[in-house]
């Protein structure tokens, strides 16, 4: 097997040695995981934290790149899905996504099932591309989902409240400095084009 991977390795790197790199880290991700780590399967394969940022960028991206209903009202089910999958792999049991037939698991398996198409290039997306992508973009998501069941006292009826977020952090400058200067007779934050258009 290892010598398989390192002829592979040897053929691509002649070719392109960016998909060495690439093929290097697919390969790392699947083979050196933890087994703290390891709580949730996919055909035998563990789900790491690489492959969760994947799925939280592709999914954060098919949901906020196109502005329609129907992806409005999609961005609450990835949410859940997400702090899902978030939730079993820290449990101390093992799960198998394949054999598990709640809504949540079968997102989740759908999305994978979407991301292998992807990188084995049946859609033309740049596979390199998509990885990088969607992994920075994972890095950036904010998920939360919560129920809460509220009973009415006197009717006795139950309601469901949702509360649910699916955004991306912002990116905050590393220093709070401004651009400009204060105008000393005003006190006010004035920009460089106030500069040079100053009566």
């Amino acid at each position: 097997m290892g010598r398989e991977i390192v002829t592979i390795a040897f053929a691509v790197e002649r070719k392109n040695p960016m998909k060495i790199k690439l093929l290097t880290f697919l390969l790392a991700s699947f083979v050196l995981v933890t087994t703290a780590e390891a709580k949730v399967y996919y055909k035998n394969k563990p789900i790491v934290d690489t492959h969760v940022l994947t799925i939280k960028g592709f999914l954060y991206e098919l949901s906020h790149g196109v502005v329609s209903p129907q992806a409005v009202h999609r961005r609450s089910s990835y949410a859940k899905a997400l702090v899902w999958l978030e939730r079993m792999r820290k449990s101390p049991k093992v799960y198998k996504l394949e054999k598990l037939k709640n809504e949540e698991a079968l997102l989740i398996t759908r999305t994978i099932g979407t991301l292998v198409k992807i990188f084995t290039g049946k859609f033309g997306i740049d596979p390199e591309y998509a990885v990088k992508r969607w992994t920075g973009l994972g890095q950036r998501v904010v998920v939360e989902y919560s129920q809460q069941t509220i009973v009415n006292p006197t009717t006795g009826q139950q309601k469901v409240k949702v509360k649910w977020k699916f955004t991306l952090k912002t990116n905050q400058p590393k220093t709070n400095q401004r651009r400009g200067f204060r105008d000393s007779k005003t006190n006010q934050r004035r920009g460089f084009r106030d500069l040079l258009y100053r009566s």
